[in-house]
């Protein structure tokens, strides 16, 4: 199963939400930091780089898109567009026990 993942996150035991609390920690406007941002944060190493290309190319065009999308719509944001509709019972990049509301 591991081999079929391409696109790997370098957050080690971390995770999504405790990313996130760091990011609006650091942040000034809590409201700029979107599930977008934390998942792109989660895919780069400390110094910034990707560690392959499926990853540099899901996240250039994750960055290209992002400022076009409306980001507060789960179902229609940039990860939405690029990945496709959340599994059930999963939300990428808010964590452990976020679920999509109907």
């Amino acid at each position: 199963m591991r081999k079929k993942h391409k696109i790997t996150h370098t957050m080690s035991r971390k995770g999504y939400a405790r990313l996130e609390h760091e990011m609006k920690e650091e942040s000034l406007d809590l409201s700029s930091i979107t599930r977008v941002d934390v998942w792109i944060q989660g895919h780069k190493n400390k110094d910034g780089k990707h560690l392959n290309e499926a990853t540099s190319s899901t996240l250039k065009s994750i960055e290209e898109m992002k400022s076009s999308d409306n980001q507060d719509n789960l179902r229609q944001d940039t990860l939405a567009k690029n990945f496709g509709p959340e599994r059930r019972g999963q939300v990428r990049a808010l964590g452990f026990g976020v679920t999509p509301s109907q």
